[in-house]
């Protein structure tokens, strides 16, 4: 090959690699230009809060994607003071339980969970047992019981729920089916969640009033109090103050997304188990909410 030529295909092939380099930089402008709507400042509280979420996310089987700011009222919800909380700030805002004794809570809970632990089902409870799982607190539910030395209507009493009261007095077979479907240990999924919906709401088929998430909830936190909150009367307007949702909109239906997942990102939901005294309450830590945040009605 002559010189000349060489020389002639070496600056065409110089030609060739400038204009793919300027095409592949024009392919690559475009495609971040196109990610503009999307961009969100880099801030102290994005980076803090979005460090949090990766943390957690980390020891998930199925992560969720981190929430960003421009998604406003959930990233309100995740960014709350409450789930913010390290371990030890979260038990030591429990302990102080303003409106009642936190060792006494700690004692029902416990008790609750040695229940659940004798028996495979919850049918196979007593009624009087049946009724301090359910929060029924007229002497007469347990009188001569042994159950009286415990605060049963903490967590919230649900004594006033004529329906409710009757269903729980009668045992009804789609109450204990509905409690059964929650796990006693172990991971509890949106689907457990769902199944107990459909069988607690079924048992109500027949009577005036439905059954709705204050009683609901109660079952549910009482049974699993690690992964559960009872939202009663007595917290339900300082809750949704701090995961920033209107109270009067709460329902069965969007408790687990408005409630309970932003509960899983919480620091101190998520911290190891503790040795020593607080490793019960560990425990028992999403009931425990119910301690910072009940106010007296």
């Amino acid at each position: 090959m002559l010189a000349g030529e060489r020389q002639w295909r070496a600056n065409l092939g110089a030609t060739n690699a400038a204009q793919w380099q300027e095409a592949a930089i024009t392919d690559l402008l475009a495609t971040l230009d196109s990610y503009a709507p999307h961009r969100q400042p880099v801030t102290k509280q994005l980076a803090e809060a979005y460090r949090r979420q990766a943390d957690i996310a980390a020891n998930r089987p199925r992560a969720p994607s981190p929430i960003l700011p421009s998604e406003t009222a959930e990233f309100q919800r995740i960014d709350s003071d409450l789930l913010k909380m390290s371990w030890p700030a979260f038990i030591h805002e429990a302990r102080k339980d303003p409106n009642h004794h936190f060792e006494t809570r700690m004692k029902f809970l416990r008790y609750l969970q040695t229940l659940f632990a004798r028996e495979q089902t919850f049918e196979s409870l007593t009624v009087s047992e049946w009724k301090a799982v359910a929060g029924i607190v007229h002497p007469d539910a347990v009188a001569d019981s042994g159950l009286e030395k415990y605060q049963i209507g903490w967590f919230g009493s649900m004594q006033g729920s004529g329906s409710f009261t009757k269903l729980v007095a009668n045992k009804d077979s789609r109450i204990a089916k509905a409690i059964d479907c929650i796990p006693s240990r172990g991971p509890v999924t949106e689907s457990d969640f769902d199944r107990f919906c459909v069988l607690f709401e079924s048992a109500f088929s027949d009577s005036a009033r439905i059954g709705r998430y204050p009683t609901a909830t109660r079952l549910l936190a009482m049974k699993r109090p690690d992964v559960f909150v009872c939202v009663n009367n007595g917290n339900k307007a300082s809750l949704a103050d701090a995961l920033h949702f209107a109270p009067t909109t709460l329902s069965l239906d969007n408790y687990w997304e408005r409630v309970i997942e932003p509960i899983r990102l919480a620091k101190w939901y998520n911290a190891p188990r503790p040795e020593g005294a607080d490793a019960k309450a560990w425990d028992c830590r999403a009931a425990l909410v119910d301690a910072i945040h009940y106010e007296a009605v």
